[in-house]
């Protein structure tokens, strides 16, 4: 059986989620509360309804005064990350940036995810919003594999709560975020020596620790 597509009217909604930089990991949510909190105006017009239509190929939609700009051409690189950069637009200690090193894209594209300063390896920048919440996103379960050489041989136990997962916090502070349990790794000897090489697999996914899970 064929089944035929059908468009969808355009929604102010949508709207703001495409076009805004990325909003972290709830998009919907993020762009719903500007709306809500009347940021948005359509037409001159401020705007609380979410469902409102609107177009931006056709209506003039502005942010906290500020124009959205039309659907772009979204852009996708990857760099190999090399070590002494920051993965990140700006740094404000003044240090290279990952974007020192890529000139002239012709896009406002970010980092998604993150590679420490001493880190390299593969690195996503675009300005597709969605792409790069979904692949931060948690729940996404996206896993991130790296090659690791420690300095002297881990304890075996030390591997195994890796691979168990391992209980984070509380941090210190006046707001005390809840104790959390990483998801169990998957940790694999690739290279024994003196300072051997792990291949380490990382889900991401993180949960309030629970004394019976722990």
């Amino acid at each position: 059986m064929l089944l035929k597509a059908q468009a969808t009217e355009p929604c102010l909604l949508n709207a703001c989620k495409k076009s805004l930089p990325p909003l972290g990991s709830h998009p919907a949510e993020k762009a719903e509360e500007l709306i809500t909190q009347g940021r948005v105006s359509v037409n001159g017009q401020t705007v609380f309804r979410t469902c409102s239509k609107a177009d931006l190929e056709q209506d003039h939609i502005k942010v906290d005064g500020k124009l959205l700009r039309g659907a772009e051409r979204h852009v996708y690189l990857l760099l190999n990350k090399p070590k002494g950069y920051v993965t990140t637009v700006s740094d404000p200690e003044g240090r290279p940036t990952v974007m020192d090193l890529v000139k002239n894209v012709g896009a406002r594209i970010y980092p998604v995810g993150r590679l420490d300063y001493s880190s390299e390896g593969l690195l996503l920048l675009t300005n597709d919003g969605e792409l790069a919440s979904h692949l931060t996103r948690a729940a996404s379960h996206v896993p991130k594999t790296y090659l690791v050489k420690t300095s002297g041989r881990p304890a075996p136990d030390g591997l195994e709560k890796l691979r168990r997962g391992i209980k984070i916090g509380p941090k210190p502070g006046p707001r005390r975020a809840a104790p959390m349990h990483t998801a169990p790794a998957q940790v694999r000897l690739m290279k024994d020596a003196t300072n051997p090489w792990y291949e380490v697999t990382l889900i991401g996914r993180k949960k309030p620790a629970d004394p019976a899970y722990v």
